[in-house]
């Protein structure tokens, strides 16, 4: 009998990445959490202009947090990131059109890779 567990890729380094971490919406995440962050957290580098970058961030995370807005100018790169590595998404969008484009344009790709895209968890 073969040992399917041999064929399975190693866990991605990181439960949690979040994509703008350090811009204005995303400093508040850091201020949200419960404990101070650890004194080392690695600073992980990708562009929106660059698709390369963002699947590579992708690859290297279980749930990408896109706290990088407005969403209808930077956000379809990073779910179609997303989409492509079976990277889950979550974002903090409160852009209608944005939302429904990326389901019409990203949902069978995801269900295909296994990615979950979410958005709208935290917008005001």
């Amino acid at each position: 009998m073969e040992d399917y567990n041999t064929h399975q890729s190693p866990p991605p380094p990181y439960d949690l990445i979040i994509l703008g971490a350090s811009g204005f919406t995303g400093k508040y995440v850091w201020a949200a959490h419960p404990n101070s962050p650890p004194p080392s957290i690695p600073i992980l580098s990708a562009d929106t202009t660059d698709p390369a970058s963002l699947r590579l961030l992708c690859s290297q995370t279980r749930l990408l947090l896109n706290c990088v807005g407005p969403f209808r100018l930077y956000g379809d790169p990073v779910v179609a990131a997303c989409s492509q590595t079976g990277c889950d998404y979550l974002d903090i969008c409160g852009e209608p059109e944005f939302m429904e484009r990326m389901e019409v344009n990203y949902h069978d790709q995801a269900v295909e890779k296994g990615s979950l895209i979410v958005s709208a968890c935290g917008f005001d």
